[in-house]
C-alpha cells in the first residue's frame, strides 16, 4: 500500500492537524522529562517496543529498536524477541516488569491487576508507574496513527 500522504515518516501525518501534531510531540517530550529518574530508559523503550510490535507499526518498531540498541539499553536480540511478540529472558528486573505491565495493558481487558500495579509502584514509585502507563497509551496512539497513515520504515517496508 502506498503512503497515504505520499511522504515517508510520521511528520506529514502530524502536520495535517498541526495543533494536535504539536501536542503529540510535546506530550512525548514532556513524558520523557517527567519520568527522568523515576522510569529507567530501558523500561521506557521496552514499553514502546511492546506497543509498536503489538500494533505491527513497522516505523515505530524500527525507530525504537534503533534508539534502544544505539543507547545500549537493549541488545538487538532482545529487540527482535520483543518485536516477535515474546518476552526476552534476559531483561533487567525493571525492564521485565515494564514488559509485563505493557503486555497486560495491551492484551487483557479491564484494569491493570493489583499485583502488577503494586510491583510497579514498588519498582518505579507513583510517578514512574503513571509514566509507564502513559508511555503505553502514547505509543498505542502513535502506532495506530502511523498504521493509519501507512508510515513505513526507512527501507520502505511496512
Amino acid at each position: 500500500m502506498p503512503h497515504i500522504l505520499g511522504v515517508g515518516g510520521p511528520f506529514p501525518f502530524l502536520a495535517v492537524l498541526p495543533g494536535i501534531g504539536r501536542l503529540s510531540l510535546d506530550m512525548l517530550v514532556g513524558l520523557g522529562e517527567a519520568t527522568r529518574g523515576v522510569l529507567p530508559l530501558d523500561a521506557r523503550e521496552i514499553a514502546s517496543l511492546v506497543c509498536a510490535s503489538h500494533f505491527g507499526s513497522a516505523y515505530a518498531t524500527n525507530a525504537h529498536t534503533e534508539i534502544a540498541t544505539k543507547q545500549k539499553l537493549l541488545s538487538q536480540s532482545q529487540c527482535q524477541t520483543i518485536t516477535a511478540g515474546a518476552k526476552p529472558d534476559d531483561l533487567s528486573e525493571k525492564g521485565s516488569l515494564a514488559y509485563d505491565a505493557a503486555y497486560f495493558l495491551l492484551n487483557i481487558r479491564g484494569p491493570l491487576s493489583q499485583e502488577l500495579w503494586n510491583r510497579c509502584m514498588s519498582a518505579f514509585g507513583k510517578e514512574g508507574t503513571v509514566g509507564l502507563v502513559h508511555y503505553v497509551a502514547l505509543y498505542t496512539w502513535t502506532s495506530i496513527a502511523l498504521n493509519a497513515a501507512d508510515v513505513s520504515t526507512s527501507e520502505g517496508k511496512n
